[in-house]
């Protein structure tokens, strides 16, 4: 089995984030593209744990 790790930190550079916001929290189609990641790796057969970082880290 594998485990998954999802950056969701808040990037110190303006330049990386999409219209002024994390890209974990941006709206695609009515859904945060943070919540599209998790689901299709829960639905991911081979994906045993999923740990999301939620700190500044880059």
């Amino acid at each position: 089995m594998l485990e998954a790790i999802v950056i969701a930190g808040t990037p110190k550079s303006r330049d990386r984030l999409t219209q002024g916001k994390n890209k974990f929290f941006t709206k695609l189609s009515g859904y945060y593209s943070g919540n599209l990641v998790v689901n299709a790796l829960i639905e991911c057969s081979m994906i045993n744990s999923i740990y999301i970082i939620p700190v500044m880290i880059y």
